[in-house]
C-alpha cells in the first residue's frame, strides 16, 4: 500500500532505492492509529522535490583549442578567469587591455574562435601558449586583437542579435507526505496521493493546541514498494488514519496535502462511489457498561510490551552459543528409594536403689551406696560385691541408643566362720568396730615327725 521513499544502508550493503533530488523537513511526531493498530511515536515529514531544469548559463565561457585537432586531443574548455590566473600580472595586462573593447563573450564568439583555430595555425599556437602561461605580452596582445576582430564579424553579430532558445520551465512536482515508524527508523514511506478528506476532532479535556486529525482516503495496493510504483485501481479501499494529538505543523501540512474545500468536495463524491467492504461483527455484543469495562481491564497485558524490531544498536551482536546435542540413549530411571524404617529406641530401666546385703530400700546407704548402716555394723557388708553401673548417655553428634554395661546380680551373703578370722586376721570380711577388742592368735607349735 505504501511505496518506500528511502532506506538507510546497513551492514555494508547499498540501498536499492535512490529518491530524486529533494529537501526534507520534519513536521512533528504523534501516534498513528490505523484500525485496531496503534503505531506510537510516528514521525511525519514534508518532502520538497527540486526542479530538474538545467541552470541557464549567464556568462558564456571562452573555448581554447591548444592544437588538439591535429593530435586527437579534445578541445579544452577553460574560462577566462582560469586562463588569467595561470598567467603573471605582466602577461595578463595586454590581453585584458586588448579585450576591453569586447562587450560580451557569447557562445557564438566561442564557436567562431574554435572554427578559426582549425584553419589558422597561428591562432591555434597563440591559444596553446596562452593556456600554458608561456605567451609573451606581445603574443597576448596579438591574441586579443584576433579575438576582437572575430567578435566584429557579421556572423557573430547576427547570432548575438538573435534570442537564444530557452526550454520551457518543467512543471514543479507536488510535495509528498512521508512518515517513519519508531520501530523501523531506517525506512521512510510515502502516503500516496489520491481522493482524501480530513477533519479535526477537538477534545474539550485537552488544554494545549494538539488535536486529533482524521484522514479518510482511498488507498490502493501498489505493484512494488518503490517511489515510481503504480497503484492498482481495481483493489482500492477506503482507509481511515487517526493522528492522535498531532502538533500544529502536522495539521498545516495535512491541510495543504489534502487541498482546499473544492478539492475535498470532489474527493467526497469519489469516496462515496467506492464499494466499501462490509464489516463483520461478533454474534454477541455487550452494551457499554460496567461488565464491558471489567472485561477490557481483565484483558490488559500484565507485562511490559517489547518492540518487534528493535532499533539498530551500536554494540556488537552477541554470538550464538553452540547447541548442545542431547544423548541418543534414554537415561535409565533411578531406582526408587527405600522407605526409612525408624526403630524405637529401647528405654533403659534404672536399677532399684537398695542395700546389697539385706535388700532393703528407702534406707541410707554407705560404702559407695551399697550397704546400709545396720548391715555394716553387723559385719554383713561384703566388699567383694561389685557396684552397680548406671547407663551413661552417649556424647556423639547423632543421638544413639544408651549403652549399658553388664550388671551382675547380687551374690548371696555368706557369713564368715570363726576359722576365717584365725587363718586370716586381715580378712576382707572383718570389719573393725570401735568396741571390738582384737586378741592375737597364738599358733601352737607343731610336733615334728622325727
Amino acid at each position: 500500500f505504501f511505496p518506500k521513499f528511502s532506506s538507510r544502508s546497513c551492514g555494508g550493503k547499498s540501498s536499492d532505492i535512490s529518491p530524486p533530488a529533494h529537501t526534507i523537513q520534519s513536521r512533528g511526531r504523534c501516534d498513528l492509529k490505523v484500525g485496531p493498530h496503534i503505531f506510537p511515536g510516528t514521525t511525519f515529514s514534508e518532502v520538497l522535490y527540486l526542479s530538474s531544469q538545467p541552470t541557464r548559463i549567464n556568462q558564456p565561457v571562452l573555448a581554447i583549442l591548444p592544437l588538439g585537432h591535429l593530435t586527437g586531443i579534445p578541445i579544452l574548455q577553460m574560462p577566462p578567469k582560469h586562463l588569467l590566473r595561470s598567467m603573471s600580472p605582466n602577461q595578463s595586462a595586454p590581453l585584458l587591455s586588448s579585450l576591453s573593447s569586447v562587450t560580451l563573450i557569447t557562445p557564438a564568439l566561442i564557436h567562431q574562435v574554435n572554427s578559426a583555430a582549425l584553419s589558422n595555425p597561428t591562432l591555434a599556437n597563440l591559444l596553446q601558449l596562452a593556456a600554458a602561461g608561456k605567451a609573451s605580452p606581445d603574443q597576448l596582445q596579438t591574441l586579443g586583437l584576433l579575438i576582437q576582430s572575430l567578435a566584429r564579424s557579421p556572423a557573430v553579430m547576427l547570432q548575438n542579435a538573435m534570442p537564444s532558445p530557452s526550454s520551457p520551465p518543467a512543471p514543479t512536482k507536488e510535495f509528498d507526505l512521508v512518515f517513519e515508524f519508531q520501530e523501523t527508523s531506517s525506512e521512510r514511506w510515502i502516503l500516496p496521493r489520491g481522493p482524501a478528506l480530513w477533519e479535526r476532532k477537538i477534545d474539550s479535556s485537552v488544554t494545549d493546541a494538539a488535536y486529533d486529525i482524521i484522514i479518510t482516503m482511498c488507498l490502493a495496493p501498489t505493484s512494488d514498494s518503490t517511489v515510481a510504483a503504480t497503484p492498482i485501481e481495481d483493489k482500492a479501499e477506503v482507509i481511515t488514519f487517526w493522528l492522535i494529538k498531532a502538533p500544529l505543523p502536522v495539521w498545516d501540512m495535512v491541510s495543504r496535502w489534502v487541498g482546499g474545500e473544492e478539492k475535498m468536495k470532489e474527493s467526497r463524491v469519489i469516496l462515496d462511489q467506492l464499494n466499501r467492504s462490509p464489516r463483520s461483527y461478533l454474534g454477541l455484543q455487550l452494551s457499554p457498561g460496567s461488565l464491558l469495562t471489567q472485561l477490557q481491564n481483565a484483558n490488559t497485558s500484565p507485562y511490559t510490551m517489547k518492540l518487534l524490531k528493535p532499533g539498530q544498536s551500536s554494540g556488537s551482536r552477541p554470538r550464538r552459543k553452540p547447541a548442545q546435542r542431547k544423548p541418543s540413549t534414554v537415561p535409565t530411571p533411578a531406582p526408587p528409594k527405600r522407605p526409612w524404617v525408624t526403630t524405637p529406641r529401647p528405654i533403659a530401666q534404672l536399677p532399684q536403689i537398695r542395700c546389697m546385703s539385706c535388700g532393703q530400700t528407702d534406707v541410707p546407704l554407705i560404702l559407695g551406696g551399697r550397704f546400709c548402716r545396720p548391715c555394716v555394723d553387723g559385719g554383713k557388708a561384703n566388699l567383694e560385691i561389685p557396684s552397680v553401673w548406671y547407663p551413661v548417655q552417649s556424647r556423639s553428634y547423632y543421638p544413639t541408643a544408651h549403652y549399658q554395661q553388664s550388671i551382675h546380680p547380687p551374690q548371696p551373703f555368706v557369713p564368715p566362720s570363726s576359722s576365717t578370722y584365725r587363718a586370716s586376721p586381715l580378712g576382707t570380711n572383718h570389719v573393725v568396730s570401735p568396741n571390738t577388742i582384737i586378741t592375737p592368735v597364738q599358733h601352737e607349735p607343731q610336733e615334728s615327725k622325727n
